[in-house]
């Protein structure tokens, strides 16, 4: 008999749970029959859609996050769980009614600040639940009311309800942080762990109570060798094992190191008092769970982590049974994913004690396969099946559900098991559970695949409304069929060139404007944007440490003095340096943005260039002279702008260096972090600034619409008569009353198609357009979507990056990057007369790149890498210069796109400058092929051919976050 109760769609919508069904009656031997029982809840392909939040919940929307932190436990007979209550506006604690799997909110308050993420701990007496304001790169002393918080509740078992006790909540720390995990050792103390970074750089601390739950001590380093010198991705987690031991485990991802560490304290000893041990050396990540078992003879301590090795992405960690955990040798691993099956990441772990089984839950981003998946293997005999393993939270239309949790307690027959999730793109959570009694799922439906998303049809087109006109103008430019719709003109009075174009009927997309910072100009200047070759921070209490990996740069004066350097090798420039702007993003600030010096390129008293893995504070070039600028405070969240027009003269390597004079630090993202990285902004010719004091982040793009099933545009006939002694056009097209010139330099809309068989002029002009039959008319451009992309890597030849939301191209001496895409066209009618290959480019470059023909269709996305990724083939298809940031580069691959197929392409790119394109794990602006053919089409409705699923997409269809 199955005791599973994920869901799944069937013939009718019908879904089902194994309980309702035995209460029915409806299981006859091993068949299991399906209906639809009313629930409260949303099915989903797997598991169940739940409620809403807002955008803001957990600091960035992650509203099941971190990676070590429980969200949920078991008490009761009943599943509760932390979550966020949109209608209060306030963190609550849910019941999960398990005969509807629906989430229902109790009154009970949790923490009313909505950037927090929360911890909880049933010790079967009281609830305990540590929330924290997140900050990735977290550890600065803040105000109260942004420290990390206490909450303790007593439960009220005739009630079903909990509430808070007096005195609560308390301080545990005084800082933000990216985690914070609390457990209780066998003397009734409570501790807790994160990971901390200030001037004494990035450590491992804890802290705990010193008398009752609400009396803590305060906040020390863990002082073990390997529990400092870490970066800002790293966190800790603790658990309490053995019956009277405590134990931490970190990340340590130091350059050269990348390693796992389990410190251990037992109860009693003095506090400051650990034994370290090394618990993983091939690789790590910032991803950890724990879970332990007490007098078990599969092991003490279990520990599901990510590593960066794509042969051994998810490892399940044991400590030996009756091993005091402290030395190497106590330790033993065990692959449960590499990277190639879906790629999946943030893993969570649960042992199921009375069924001998674990069950490792994790996000998978591979292809269609997204959303949490689980595997299982023996407690006795642990080993993980291959393969992507069981759908257990998913579905096609969020395609970014992530953030797995569930509890820190062990599960059984009586608890059965529950995890929750969350999608910080549609904002809403989700779940799913298992009933563990009577051994587990013994029947379990086969591992299968989400549906791939089935694109509804966009309306079909209909005859454009008649254009009435006093003339018919004449086209001098042969409009050219493009999916990039051109932005429609604003009306204004007086003279005319261009007349108005009648929408079509059916809905058109109009793009949205790309926001312009700075003021009108007569004449557009060119703007180079350039990321930095190099960048890094260096401090003077350190001075032979390199910083050059971390994903932030700093500044501050004394005790210890931290300065900024960053070098750019400046290229494009075919014209007078109008202004230079160097941009960086603050995360958090200070009341002083420091100075901006020009300074050597090379390492100081020396003719070697300066690099970011080798720059410290002993060997960095000086600084100092007068500043090309200086900037007062700066607010957490924004760009600082620093005008260095004077050092930027033309082509070649610069560097800057940036110092302040306040003990208040500033830090910037540097090029390492994920977005908003410094860029040089820098503009040629005529024009004013692109930039203004305050521009939009480059990295977020302006999402430009493009409009999917739309007629091309024809050629307007060139015989018809042109008007003579007309106005002479301008750049601003304006409908009129009366004779229209013909337009010379007017943007073309590619949205709506001119109408075509219009009658041949005579002396008078032609009143009416007259549109031409329907079965006249080509069929709009085909729109594919790419069915598999990545990004390879010279400098990592072995490791696959095909989960990444993001595809590069860049050709430097130290590292090349090259972009696969592969698509599958299916559906074609006619002869292919275009089809180009568009990227969405959000930090661009001087050099596009070229794309070329890849013959072996082999590659997957999952599994391409620089030692295994196929051959380009002969010459390239299309080349593409200077791309700006926000904007789509088009490449024509019509010489390879013959008909139906499936078509692979490789761009590669000859400039020493990073150009960062989306990928198709990206929300929205993902990459496309975009076909047009010849042939009639009729524009009627249509029955959705199976070949039109999941290939012809609408665009930009929001379809979750990415990891």
């Amino acid at each position: 008999m199955s005791r599973w109760l994920e869901t799944r769609r069937h013939r009718r919508g019908g879904l089902s749970i194994v309980g309702a069904l035995v209460g029915l009656g409806l299981v006859v031997g091993a068949q299991l029959y399906w209906i639809a029982p009313t629930r409260a809840s949303t099915p989903i392909t797997a598991g169940y859609l739940g409620a809403n939040f807002p955008s803001g919940v957990g600091g960035n929307g992650d509203a099941t996050a971190e990676k070590p932190e429980s969200k949920l436990w078991y008490n009761d007979g009943l599943w509760w769980a932390v979550m966020y209550h949109q209608p209060a506006s306030e963190f609550r604690i849910f019941r999960l009614d398990w005969a509807t799997q629906d989430w229902v909110a109790t009154a009970t308050a949790v923490d009313t600040r909505i950037n927090t993420r929360a911890d909880a701990l049933w010790d079967g007496t009281k609830l305990y639940i540590v929330s924290h304001v997140f900050q990735q790169n977290g550890g600065l002393t803040v105000p109260a009311g942004q420290r990390g918080q206490l909450y303790r509740y007593s439960y009220d078992s005739g009630t079903k309800t909990y509430a808070i006790d007096g005195g609560f909540p308390v301080e545990v720390n005084d800082a933000k942080s990216e985690t914070l995990v609390l457990a209780k050792d066998s003397t009734g103390k409570l501790w807790v762990t994160y990971t901390m970074s200030d001037t004494l750089g990035i450590r491992v601390v804890v802290n705990r109570t010193t008398g009752d739950d609400a009396t803590w001590g305060t906040p020390y380093d863990l002082g073990t060798p390997k529990s400092s010198g870490l970066i800002d991705d790293d966190i800790s987690s603790v658990v309490a094992f053995d019956g009277n031991k405590i134990g931490v485990l970190w990340s340590r991802q130091a350059p050269g190191e990348r390693r796992f560490y389990f410190a251990v304290h037992n109860d009693g000893d003095p506090e400051t008092t650990w034994t370290e041990t090394l618990v993983y050396s091939v690789s790590s990540d910032d991803h950890i769970q724990l879970h332990t078992l007490t007098a078990d003879p599969a092991g003490n301590v279990f520990a599901i982590v990510k590593t960066s090795s794509s042969a051994n992405l998810i490892k399940l960690l044991k400590c030996n049974a009756g091993s005091s955990c402290t030395s190497t040798t106590d330790w033993t691993n065990a692959t449960v994913w590499i990277n190639a099956e879906g790629s999946p990441t943030r893993p969570i772990l649960l042992i199921d004690t009375e069924n001998r089984t674990i069950y490792v839950f994790a996000c998978v981003l591979s292809g269609t396969a997204r959303g949490v998946y689980y595997k299982t293997s023996s407690l006795d005999s642990i080993a993980f099946p291959s393969g992507l393993g069981t759908p257990f939270i998913a579905d096609a239309a969020y395609s970014l559900i992530n953030d797995p949790t569930t509890t820190k307690q062990n599960v059984n027959g009586t608890t059965n098991l529950v995890v929750l999730a969350s999608d910080t793109s549609a904002h809403k959570y989700f779940h799913n559970a298992i009933d563990l009694a009577g051994g587990g799922p013994t029947t379990v439906p086969t591992a299968t695949a989400p549906p791939t998303a089935t694109a509804t049809d966009a309306p079909t087109a209909t005859d454009p409304a008649t254009a009435t006109a006093t003339d018919v103008p004449t086209a001098t430019d042969v409009p050219t069929a493009s999916a990039t719709p051109v932005p429609t003109l604003s009306p204004t009075t007086g003279a005319s060139s261009t007349p108005t174009r009648t929408p079509t009927s059916g809905p058109t997309a109009t793009p949205q404007p790309t926001a312009t910072t700075g003021g009108p100009t007569a004449t557009p200047a060119s703007v180079i944007t350039l990321l930095p070759i190099h960048d890094a921070l260096v401090k003077s209490s350190s001075p032979t440490s390199n910083y050059g990996s971390l994903s932030s740069l700093r500044l501050r004066s004394l005790d210890p003095a931290y300065a900024t350097y960053l070098k750019f090798d400046v290229t494009g420039i075919g014209a007078t340096v109008q202004s230079a702007v160097l941009r960086l993003y603050v995360t958090d600030g200070s009341n002083s943005g420091g100075a901006i010096h020009t300074v050597s390129n090379n390492y100081l008293n020396t003719t070697t260039p300066w690099v970011e893995g080798g720059i410290k504070h002993i060997n960095a070039p000086t600084i100092g002279g007068s500043p090309l600028d200086t900037k007062g405070a700066v607010g957490t969240g924004t760009w600082v702008e620093y005008n260095v027009t004077a050092a930027v003269t033309g082509n070649g390597v610069i560097s800057f260096g940036l110092v302040n004079g306040t003990t208040d630090s500033v830090l910037f993202n540097s090029k390492e972090a994920a977005t908003h990285r410094p860029e040089l902004v820098i503009q040629v010719g005529s024009g004013t600034l692109v930039p203004s004091a305050t521009p939009a982040p480059t990295d977020t793009p302006t999402p430009t619409d493009t409009p999917t099933n739309t007629p091309a545009p024809t050629a307007t006939p060139t015989d018809t008569p042109t008007p003579t002694n007309t106005p002479v056009p301008t750049d601003t097209a304006t409908p009129t009353v009366g004779p229209s010139p013909t337009p010379t330099d007017t943007p073309t809309p590619t949205d709506t198609p001119t109408p075509t068989n219009t009658p041949l002029p005579t002396d008078t002009p032609t009143a009416t357009l007259t549109p031409a039959p329907a079965t006249s008319t080509p069929p709009p451009p085909t729109t594919f979507l790419a069915i598999a992309d990545a990004r390879v890597s010279s400098a990592s030849p072995g490791t696959n990056a095909g989960g990444s939301a993001y595809l590069r191209l860049r050709n430097s001496s130290g590292d090349h990057y090259q972009t696969y895409l592969k698509f599958n066209v299916s559906g074609l009618s006619g002869t292919v007369v275009s089809a180009k290959v568009r990227l969405f480019v959000y930090d661009g470059g001087p050099s596009g790149g070229s794309i070329h023909a890849v013959a072996d269709n082999a590659w997957t996305e999952a599994g391409v890498n620089w030692n295994n990724k196929p051959a380009f083939s002969g010459s390239a298809l299309g080349t593409v210069g200077n791309v700006p940031n926000n904007t789509w580069a088009e490449y024509d691959v019509t010489g390879a796109v013959g008909g139906d197929g499936v078509y692979s392409f490789g761009i590669a790119n000859s400039d020493s400058n990073s150009i960062y394109m989306r990928s198709r794990e990206a929300t929205t602006h993902r990459p496309e092929l975009v076909v047009q053919t010849t042939g009639a089409w009729l524009q009627s409705p249509r029955a959705p051919r199976a070949v039109d699923r999941g290939i012809v997409q609408p665009r930009d269809r929001l379809l979750g976050r990415l990891w």
